[in-house]
Protein backbone atom coordinates (compact mmCIF):
# COMPACT_ATOMS: atom_id res chain seq x y z
CA UNK A 1 0.00 0.00 0.00
CA UNK A 2 2.92 2.21 1.15
CA UNK A 3 5.46 1.52 -1.54
CA UNK A 4 5.19 4.85 -3.67
CA UNK A 5 7.28 5.84 -0.55
CA UNK A 6 9.63 4.00 -2.83
CA UNK A 7 9.59 6.15 -5.37
CA UNK A 8 12.26 8.62 -7.39
CA UNK A 9 9.55 11.50 -6.25
CA UNK A 10 8.76 10.43 -2.74
CA UNK A 11 12.36 10.04 -1.82
CA UNK A 12 13.06 13.55 -2.54
CA UNK A 13 10.22 14.79 -0.80
CA UNK A 14 11.38 12.90 2.10
CA UNK A 15 15.32 14.35 1.81
CA UNK A 16 13.32 17.54 1.74
CA UNK A 17 11.38 17.06 4.63
CA UNK A 18 14.36 15.67 7.07
CA UNK A 19 16.83 18.88 5.69
CA UNK A 20 14.01 21.58 5.74
CA UNK A 21 12.75 20.72 9.73
CA UNK A 22 16.18 20.83 11.76
CA UNK A 23 16.87 24.12 9.09
CA UNK A 24 13.90 26.13 10.29
CA UNK A 25 14.73 24.69 13.95
CA UNK A 26 18.38 26.22 13.53
CA UNK A 27 17.39 29.43 11.90
CA UNK A 28 14.37 29.96 14.37
CA UNK A 29 16.67 29.11 17.41
CA UNK A 30 19.68 31.98 15.76
CA UNK A 31 16.63 34.70 15.45
CA UNK A 32 15.77 33.88 19.05
CA UNK A 33 19.91 34.31 20.00
CA UNK A 34 19.64 37.69 18.25
CA UNK A 35 16.60 38.78 20.49
CA UNK A 36 18.67 37.76 23.57
CA UNK A 37 21.40 39.36 22.26
CA UNK A 38 19.73 42.71 21.82
CA UNK A 39 18.41 42.36 25.10
CA UNK A 40 21.67 42.20 27.01
CA UNK A 41 23.11 45.15 24.84
CA UNK A 42 20.46 47.43 26.04
CA UNK A 43 20.73 46.34 29.73
CA UNK A 44 24.49 46.60 29.38
CA UNK A 45 23.93 50.25 27.93
CA UNK A 46 21.58 50.83 30.51
CA UNK A 47 23.78 50.11 33.40
CA UNK A 48 26.75 51.80 32.15
CA UNK A 49 24.86 55.15 31.39
CA UNK A 50 23.31 54.50 34.85
CA UNK A 51 27.27 53.91 36.50
CA UNK A 52 28.93 56.80 34.37
CA UNK A 53 26.78 59.60 36.21
CA UNK A 54 27.74 57.84 39.98
CA UNK A 55 31.35 57.13 39.07
CA UNK A 56 34.45 58.91 39.77
CA UNK A 57 37.14 60.43 37.85
CA UNK A 58 39.70 57.70 36.97
CA UNK A 59 43.19 57.99 35.76
CA UNK A 60 43.32 57.08 32.29
CA UNK A 61 45.96 54.35 32.15
CA UNK A 62 42.89 52.45 33.88
CA UNK A 63 40.53 53.31 30.72
CA UNK A 64 42.78 52.15 28.09
CA UNK A 65 42.19 50.04 25.86
CA UNK A 66 39.12 51.23 24.78
CA UNK A 67 35.80 48.35 25.08
CA UNK A 68 32.38 47.80 25.90
CA UNK A 69 33.46 47.73 29.35
CA UNK A 70 35.64 50.72 29.93
CA UNK A 71 33.57 52.72 27.33
CA UNK A 72 31.74 55.72 29.02
CA UNK A 73 33.75 56.35 32.04
CA UNK A 74 35.21 59.67 33.13
CA UNK A 75 38.65 60.54 33.20
CA UNK A 76 40.78 62.79 35.28
CA UNK A 77 42.29 66.08 33.44
CA UNK A 78 43.11 69.75 33.03
CA UNK A 79 42.49 70.05 29.18
CA UNK A 80 39.22 71.41 29.56
CA UNK A 81 37.69 68.49 28.02
CA UNK A 82 34.52 67.01 29.62
CA UNK A 83 33.43 63.63 29.43
CA UNK A 84 30.53 63.09 27.32
CA UNK A 85 27.60 61.00 28.79
CA UNK A 86 27.27 57.64 27.71
CA UNK A 87 23.53 57.33 25.24
CA UNK A 88 22.44 54.28 23.31
CA UNK A 89 22.48 54.62 19.70
CA UNK A 90 19.69 54.66 17.33
CA UNK A 91 18.38 50.83 16.05
CA UNK A 92 20.04 49.41 19.05
CA UNK A 93 18.09 47.95 22.16
CA UNK A 94 14.87 47.06 22.58
CA UNK A 95 13.62 49.13 19.91
CA UNK A 96 11.06 47.86 17.04
CA UNK A 97 13.72 46.16 14.99
CA UNK A 98 14.85 43.98 18.22
CA UNK A 99 10.53 42.77 18.51
CA UNK A 100 11.09 42.04 14.53
CA UNK A 101 13.59 39.29 15.57
CA UNK A 102 10.76 37.53 17.62
CA UNK A 103 8.41 37.50 14.73
CA UNK A 104 10.87 36.11 12.30
CA UNK A 105 11.29 33.38 15.15
CA UNK A 106 7.92 32.42 15.51
CA UNK A 107 8.03 32.27 11.48
CA UNK A 108 10.45 30.10 11.30
CA UNK A 109 9.30 27.23 13.59
CA UNK A 110 5.63 27.97 11.73
CA UNK A 111 7.53 26.88 8.87
CA UNK A 112 8.63 23.32 10.66
CA UNK A 113 4.37 23.29 11.00
CA UNK A 114 3.72 23.87 7.50
CA UNK A 115 6.40 21.75 6.32
CA UNK A 116 4.99 18.42 8.52
CA UNK A 117 1.43 19.59 7.70
CA UNK A 118 2.43 19.41 3.51
CA UNK A 119 3.86 16.07 4.09
CA UNK A 120 1.33 14.23 5.64
CA UNK A 121 -1.19 16.09 3.17
CA UNK A 122 0.62 14.69 0.18
CA UNK A 123 0.97 11.36 2.03
CA UNK A 124 -2.98 11.40 2.42
CA UNK A 125 -3.19 12.58 -1.22
CA UNK A 126 -1.15 9.44 -2.51
CA UNK A 127 -2.53 6.52 -0.26
CA UNK A 128 -5.93 8.25 -1.91
CA UNK A 129 -5.26 7.96 -5.18
CA UNK A 130 -3.67 4.35 -4.75
CA UNK A 131 -7.18 3.46 -2.93
CA UNK A 132 -9.14 4.46 -6.09
CA UNK A 133 -6.74 3.14 -8.21
CA UNK A 134 -7.46 -0.20 -6.31
CA UNK A 135 -11.12 0.11 -6.80
CA UNK A 136 -11.00 1.17 -10.24
CA UNK A 137 -12.33 4.47 -10.04
CA UNK A 138 -9.48 6.14 -11.55
CA UNK A 139 -8.37 4.80 -15.39
CA UNK A 140 -4.76 4.28 -16.38
CA UNK A 141 -4.35 7.63 -17.71
CA UNK A 142 -5.51 9.38 -14.65
CA UNK A 143 -9.02 10.12 -15.57
CA UNK A 144 -12.07 8.50 -14.45
CA UNK A 145 -14.01 5.83 -17.21
CA UNK A 146 -16.95 7.82 -17.38
CA UNK A 147 -15.58 10.71 -18.65
CA UNK A 148 -14.08 8.78 -21.16
CA UNK A 149 -17.34 7.95 -22.47
CA UNK A 150 -18.34 10.90 -22.22
CA UNK A 151 -15.99 12.74 -23.99
CA UNK A 152 -16.53 9.87 -27.08
CA UNK A 153 -20.20 10.20 -27.56
CA UNK A 154 -19.13 14.09 -27.36
CA UNK A 155 -16.76 13.69 -30.06
CA UNK A 156 -19.05 11.44 -32.53
CA UNK A 157 -21.83 13.68 -31.92
CA UNK A 158 -19.68 17.00 -33.22
CA UNK A 159 -18.63 14.51 -36.33
CA UNK A 160 -14.91 14.09 -35.10
CA UNK A 161 -15.06 10.05 -34.61
CA UNK A 162 -15.73 8.22 -37.59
Amino acid sequence: MYRFLLTPRWWGINVFVVLAIPFCIFMGSWQLGRFEDRVQDHETASTQQESAAREAARPLTELLPVDKATVGRQNEGDSGMRAVPVSAPQNTGLDLKAFQNLGYTAEWFAFVGFVIFMWFRLLRREVELARDAELGLVAEDGKDGEDTEDEDAGRARAGLVS
